[in-house]
Protein backbone atom coordinates (compact mmCIF):
# COMPACT_ATOMS: atom_id res chain seq x y z
CA UNK A 1 0.00 0.00 0.00
CA UNK A 2 1.57 2.96 -0.72
CA UNK A 3 1.67 5.98 1.72
CA UNK A 4 0.78 9.55 1.38
CA UNK A 5 4.09 11.93 2.18
CA UNK A 6 3.55 14.32 4.22
CA UNK A 7 5.92 16.69 6.33
CA UNK A 8 3.33 18.47 8.50
CA UNK A 9 1.41 17.65 11.13
CA UNK A 10 -2.24 16.20 9.43
CA UNK A 11 -5.19 16.53 11.10
CA UNK A 12 -8.05 14.33 10.01
CA UNK A 13 -11.61 13.86 10.89
CA UNK A 14 -13.22 10.41 10.69
CA UNK A 15 -16.64 10.46 10.18
CA UNK A 16 -18.66 7.08 10.75
CA UNK A 17 -21.87 5.60 12.06
CA UNK A 18 -22.53 5.49 16.17
CA UNK A 19 -23.41 1.73 15.63
CA UNK A 20 -19.27 1.64 15.30
CA UNK A 21 -18.49 3.46 18.24
CA UNK A 22 -16.19 1.29 20.66
CA UNK A 23 -16.09 -1.54 18.00
CA UNK A 24 -12.85 -3.96 16.71
CA UNK A 25 -14.36 -2.38 13.27
CA UNK A 26 -13.71 1.02 14.70
CA UNK A 27 -10.50 -0.04 16.15
CA UNK A 28 -9.38 -1.73 13.13
CA UNK A 29 -10.13 1.41 11.05
CA UNK A 30 -8.21 4.05 12.95
CA UNK A 31 -4.81 1.88 12.28
CA UNK A 32 -5.76 1.49 8.61
CA UNK A 33 -5.96 5.61 8.27
CA UNK A 34 -2.99 5.63 10.91
CA UNK A 35 -0.69 3.65 8.26
CA UNK A 36 -2.24 5.27 4.92
CA UNK A 37 -0.48 8.36 6.15
CA UNK A 38 3.14 8.59 7.08
CA UNK A 39 4.46 11.53 9.87
CA UNK A 40 2.31 12.95 12.70
CA UNK A 41 -1.02 12.17 12.22
CA UNK A 42 -3.70 13.66 14.35
CA UNK A 43 -6.99 11.61 14.25
CA UNK A 44 -10.55 13.29 15.35
CA UNK A 45 -12.43 11.20 16.43
CA UNK A 46 -16.59 12.16 17.00
CA UNK A 47 -16.50 9.22 19.58
CA UNK A 48 -14.31 10.65 21.76
CA UNK A 49 -16.27 13.97 21.29
CA UNK A 50 -19.35 12.29 21.93
CA UNK A 51 -18.20 11.25 25.35
CA UNK A 52 -18.10 14.75 26.85
CA UNK A 53 -21.38 16.03 28.29
CA UNK A 54 -20.84 19.40 27.02
CA UNK A 55 -20.38 18.17 23.44
CA UNK A 56 -23.36 16.10 23.35
CA UNK A 57 -25.55 18.94 25.04
CA UNK A 58 -23.93 21.02 22.15
CA UNK A 59 -25.18 18.41 19.38
CA UNK A 60 -28.73 17.77 20.83
CA UNK A 61 -29.02 21.43 20.47
CA UNK A 62 -27.43 22.38 17.20
CA UNK A 63 -27.16 18.93 15.43
CA UNK A 64 -24.24 18.30 12.80
CA UNK A 65 -23.09 22.16 13.32
CA UNK A 66 -20.77 21.72 16.05
CA UNK A 67 -19.18 18.37 13.63
CA UNK A 68 -18.73 20.90 11.04
CA UNK A 69 -17.09 23.10 13.20
CA UNK A 70 -14.50 20.21 13.98
CA UNK A 71 -14.15 19.74 10.02
CA UNK A 72 -12.84 22.73 9.24
CA UNK A 73 -10.53 22.55 11.67
CA UNK A 74 -8.93 19.55 10.05
CA UNK A 75 -6.82 18.85 6.90
CA UNK A 76 -9.46 16.21 5.50
CA UNK A 77 -12.00 13.70 6.01
CA UNK A 78 -12.07 10.11 6.16
CA UNK A 79 -15.49 8.22 5.99
CA UNK A 80 -16.55 4.97 6.47
CA UNK A 81 -20.03 3.50 5.18
CA UNK A 82 -21.63 0.61 7.66
CA UNK A 83 -20.92 -2.83 7.00
CA UNK A 84 -24.13 -5.11 6.59
CA UNK A 85 -22.18 -8.31 7.51
CA UNK A 86 -23.56 -11.65 6.71
CA UNK A 87 -24.23 -12.64 10.36
CA UNK A 88 -26.12 -9.75 10.70
CA UNK A 89 -28.20 -10.14 7.64
CA UNK A 90 -28.79 -13.38 8.72
CA UNK A 91 -30.21 -12.28 12.34
CA UNK A 92 -32.16 -9.48 10.68
CA UNK A 93 -33.88 -12.01 8.04
CA UNK A 94 -35.02 -14.73 11.00
CA UNK A 95 -35.96 -12.26 12.62
CA UNK A 96 -38.16 -10.92 9.97
CA UNK A 97 -39.17 -14.34 8.81
CA UNK A 98 -40.61 -15.38 12.20
CA UNK A 99 -42.18 -12.10 13.31
CA UNK A 100 -44.32 -12.96 9.76
CA UNK A 101 -45.08 -16.32 11.18
CA UNK A 102 -46.23 -16.31 13.88
CA UNK A 103 -46.76 -12.97 14.96
CA UNK A 104 -49.71 -10.56 14.52
CA UNK A 105 -47.60 -7.40 14.40
CA UNK A 106 -49.17 -5.91 11.38
CA UNK A 107 -52.30 -5.14 12.92
CA UNK A 108 -50.71 -3.14 15.61
CA UNK A 109 -48.17 -0.93 13.96
CA UNK A 110 -49.23 2.83 12.99
CA UNK A 111 -50.27 3.03 9.19
CA UNK A 112 -47.55 5.68 8.13
CA UNK A 113 -45.14 2.75 9.72
CA UNK A 114 -46.37 -0.36 8.59
CA UNK A 115 -43.81 -0.70 5.66
CA UNK A 116 -41.02 -0.62 7.60
CA UNK A 117 -40.35 -4.19 7.89
CA UNK A 118 -40.27 -4.57 4.22
CA UNK A 119 -38.34 -1.47 3.69
CA UNK A 120 -35.94 -3.16 6.16
CA UNK A 121 -35.76 -6.45 4.58
CA UNK A 122 -35.29 -5.01 1.31
CA UNK A 123 -32.28 -2.74 2.84
CA UNK A 124 -30.44 -5.96 4.23
CA UNK A 125 -31.08 -7.95 0.99
CA UNK A 126 -29.88 -5.61 -1.72
CA UNK A 127 -26.99 -3.66 0.17
CA UNK A 128 -23.88 -4.66 1.38
CA UNK A 129 -23.67 -1.60 2.96
CA UNK A 130 -24.91 1.66 4.62
CA UNK A 131 -24.39 5.32 4.77
CA UNK A 132 -26.31 6.82 7.75
CA UNK A 133 -27.59 10.42 7.68
CA UNK A 134 -24.60 12.34 9.86
CA UNK A 135 -21.70 10.64 7.75
CA UNK A 136 -23.81 11.76 4.39
CA UNK A 137 -23.79 15.16 5.93
CA UNK A 138 -20.11 15.52 7.41
CA UNK A 139 -18.75 14.13 3.60
CA UNK A 140 -21.37 16.48 1.75
CA UNK A 141 -20.08 19.05 3.68
CA UNK A 142 -16.43 18.74 3.97
CA UNK A 143 -16.66 18.86 0.19
CA UNK A 144 -18.60 22.04 0.16
CA UNK A 145 -15.88 23.68 1.96
CA UNK A 146 -13.44 22.17 -0.28
CA UNK A 147 -11.72 19.36 2.34
CA UNK A 148 -10.23 16.45 0.61
CA UNK A 149 -11.95 13.28 1.33
CA UNK A 150 -11.49 9.72 1.36
CA UNK A 151 -13.43 6.68 1.54
CA UNK A 152 -12.42 3.90 3.64
CA UNK A 153 -12.62 0.72 2.08
CA UNK A 154 -11.23 -2.39 3.48
CA UNK A 155 -7.73 -1.52 4.53
CA UNK A 156 -6.98 1.56 2.12
CA UNK A 157 -8.40 5.12 1.21
CA UNK A 158 -10.01 6.19 -1.85
CA UNK A 159 -10.42 9.66 -2.94
CA UNK A 160 -13.98 10.66 -2.89
CA UNK A 161 -14.52 14.20 -5.06
CA UNK A 162 -18.75 13.86 -5.11
CA UNK A 163 -21.51 14.50 -2.62
CA UNK A 164 -22.91 10.63 -1.12
CA UNK A 165 -26.56 10.24 -0.39
CA UNK A 166 -27.86 8.45 2.76
CA UNK A 167 -29.45 5.10 2.63
CA UNK A 168 -31.90 6.77 5.12
CA UNK A 169 -34.70 10.22 5.32
CA UNK A 170 -33.22 11.02 8.70
CA UNK A 171 -32.30 10.25 12.02
CA UNK A 172 -35.79 10.51 12.90
CA UNK A 173 -36.54 7.65 10.13
CA UNK A 174 -38.29 4.75 11.33
CA UNK A 175 -36.47 2.58 9.22
CA UNK A 176 -33.15 3.97 10.29
CA UNK A 177 -33.99 3.25 14.17
CA UNK A 178 -35.45 0.15 13.64
CA UNK A 179 -31.88 -1.23 11.65
CA UNK A 180 -30.35 0.71 15.17
CA UNK A 181 -31.88 -1.44 17.22
CA UNK A 182 -31.46 -4.66 15.47
CA UNK A 183 -27.49 -3.84 15.40
CA UNK A 184 -27.60 -3.58 19.10
CA UNK A 185 -29.63 -6.24 19.99
CA UNK A 186 -27.54 -8.39 18.08
CA UNK A 187 -24.29 -7.01 19.15
CA UNK A 188 -25.07 -7.26 22.96
CA UNK A 189 -26.84 -10.69 22.22
CA UNK A 190 -30.32 -9.77 23.52
CA UNK A 191 -32.80 -10.40 21.37
CA UNK A 192 -35.16 -9.82 23.94
CA UNK A 193 -35.22 -6.18 23.12
CA UNK A 194 -36.70 -6.81 20.07
CA UNK A 195 -40.39 -8.58 21.32
CA UNK A 196 -42.94 -8.46 20.86
CA UNK A 197 -42.04 -8.14 17.41
CA UNK A 198 -41.68 -4.55 16.00
CA UNK A 199 -43.37 -2.89 19.26
CA UNK A 200 -41.35 0.04 18.94
CA UNK A 201 -43.33 0.88 15.66
CA UNK A 202 -46.96 0.37 17.54
CA UNK A 203 -46.58 3.68 19.67
CA UNK A 204 -48.66 6.70 18.87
Amino acid sequence: MMLMEREQSLRIYYSHPKWMYNTKEEEDALKVIGRFFSGDVEILNPRDYDEDPDFAEIKRRGGLTICFKLIDQTDCVVFQRFKLTEQLRNFILDYLEAADEYGDYRSHLKQDLIGVPEDLERLVTEKDSVVTPGVAKEVNYALKVKKKVYELKETTLQPQGEDIRSDFEGPRDPLYRTLGRMIRAWRDNRPSLLYPYFWWLTYN
